[in-house]
């Protein structure tokens, strides 16, 4: 089987026939078939957990109707994300007249490097710049980013010294001179329309500061585990990120492909780089554009210092007297110190703003990835999300979903002790734990061919029903491992 470096056409001809189809309204379309599957599928997930709850009601048993969360959980989603969502993307197409900055991050990614930057330049949005940050690769990528450079004229080669994504992304930042900055992984491919479908969003929607796009595989046919992930990534995006959006407030930005307005990071950056604590750098970046304003202005004066209210004052604090772009990083920050006003916007799911990226094709590197996002997604959201999020300008329908996803996070592993053992072993009902394990399977099961009627060159559908239980029966055990590793900040990347 061909691999998309040995043959990237492969890759162009993914994009042509890979986008779903929208309403004017921005609603994904679906036909008739797929309503009617939906609704009956809803219909019998809301029976089962109904019917649950009723039990436990009944004979006043806690730990019954805690045993419901999971399934509560997954059918409000699918709820929300099938009848509510609308895409963002509205009005005309962009005139051009914008610059985009766009900046690749890069470390040791050789092989893909060269189809990444190709793709960028086969936008149909041209007023851009792009900037290949080198992080002191040692395969060949230096050569490869050189040679490119006399092929496009709009691209800024930078070569550092290896210091992580984060100073990657800040090299690019620094330099960049864009209204919108885009921020695209080395091993991920945008499809042509992806930044213009971007501006279009960001000029339609003035309260949006950051936009996720949607990923697909790109190498879902390699192994087993890349078509499951096919799978996988389709709800990850199409269900859990098109909830969220329907609030405004999707926590993540994946570093595959997301957009920012320039003016809802430049003040944040320069903390983002040089943190000491490492969460998650995509969410940590996310993060900071969806707090609200006093939470901006409690990281800000940590980092800067509370007595920096002048920028004399702000040009001392030693950690920039320290740093090599000092004059432009305190250039980049110095207008939130001056006004003391930060703004709160809201970050949505773009289904339009499709890429293509790499997937782990071997069992040891998805177990390390989905440690990597399990200890992240700890660490934000427990430690720097749920402390202000219950005072955001949000829906509180949003703020029920984001606590009870820190629950489930924390307490799946009782459910799934309460449903394979509480309730057959110690309360000898059998029924309730088939009807658990059922409405995981009709979950999954629907949501596997809702995906290939929305997509259909879908060819990994049917893995749907085994991603819905390998996520909430094996991935859960994660929580301990990253848990133990909560302190380290070893990324556990290539």
């Amino acid at each position: 089987m061909k691999s998309i470096v040995e043959k990237p056409e492969l890759l162009y001809n993914n994009f042509k026939k890979s986008c779903q189809r929208y309403t004017e309204e921005g609603k994904i379309k679906v036909g008739v078939w797929a309503t009617i599957i939906r609704i009956v599928a809803l219909t019998a997930l809301t029976y089962i957990t109904a019917s649950n709850i009723y039990y436990g009601i009944i004979h006043g048993d806690m730990l019954v109707l805690y045993g419901t969360l999971m399934l509560t959980h997954a059918l409000t989603i699918m709820c929300v994300a099938w009848f509510m969502y609308k895409s963002p993307a509205r009005g005309p197409a962009p005139d051009g007249n914008e610059l985009v900055s766009i900046i690749v991050p890069i470390y040791n990614d050789a092989p893909l490097i060269r189809i990444v930057i190709e793709t960028i330049f086969r936008s149909t949005y041209r007023n851009i710049e792009v900037f290949a940050v080198n992080d002191g690769s040692t395969d060949g990528t230096k050569e490869i980013l050189d040679s490119l450079q006399a092929h496009y004229p709009r691209l800024n080669n930078i070569h550092k010294k290896n210091g992580g994504k984060r100073t990657a992304v800040a090299a690019g930042f620094y330099r960049s001179r864009g209204k919108y900055i885009i921020i695209i992984d080395s091993d991920s491919a945008m499809e042509p329309h992806a930044i213009e479908e971007s501006i279009r969003t960001f000029h339609s929607n003035p309260d949006v500061g950051a936009i996720g796009g949607h990923c697909k595989v790109w190498n879902h046919n390699r192994t087993f585990l890349t078509k499951f992930q096919d799978a996988w990534y389709d709800y990850g995006y199409n269900l859990r990120r098109a909830t969220e959006s329907t609030f405004g407030s999707v926590l993540c930005c994946p570093g595959s492909f997301s957009a920012y307005r320039r003016e809802a990071i430049c003040d944040y950056v320069p903390y983002w780089e040089e943190s000491k604590i490492q969460f998650s750098d995509d969410r940590m970046l996310t993060s900071y554009v969806l707090a609200p304003p006093y939470a901006k202005q409690r990281w800000f004066l940590q980092h800067w210092g509370a007595a920096s209210s002048s920028q004399s004052s702000f040009l001392q604090l030693p950690i920039l007297r320290q740093s090599a772009s000092m004059d432009i990083k305190a250039q980049t920050s110095m207008h939130a110190l001056s006004d003391g006003s930060f703004k709160e916007w809201k970050v949505v799911y773009l289904p339009t703003a499709l890429h293509w990226s790499e997937a782990p094709e071997t069992l040891r590197k998805f177990m390390k990835q989905l440690l990597r996002w399990k200890k992240g997604s700890v660490r934000t959201n427990t430690l720097y999300v749920s402390p202000w999020f219950f005072k955001k300008n949000v829906s509180i329908f949003m703020k029920i979903l984001l606590y009870t996803d820190v629950m489930v996070t924390f307490t799946s592993p009782v459910v799934i002790v309460l449903i394979t053992f509480y309730y057959p072993v110690i309360l000898h009902d059998y029924l309730a734990t088939a009807k658990f394990f059922i409405g995981f399977l009709i979950a999954g099961f629907v949501y596997g061919v809702d995906y290939r009627l929305r997509d259909r060159n879908a060819k990994h559908w049917g893995c749907s029903t085994l991603m819905f239980l390998a996520q909430f029966f094996i991935f859960t055990w994660l929580l301990f491992p990253a848990i133990l590793r909560i302190r380290k900040n070893e990324w556990l990347t290539r």
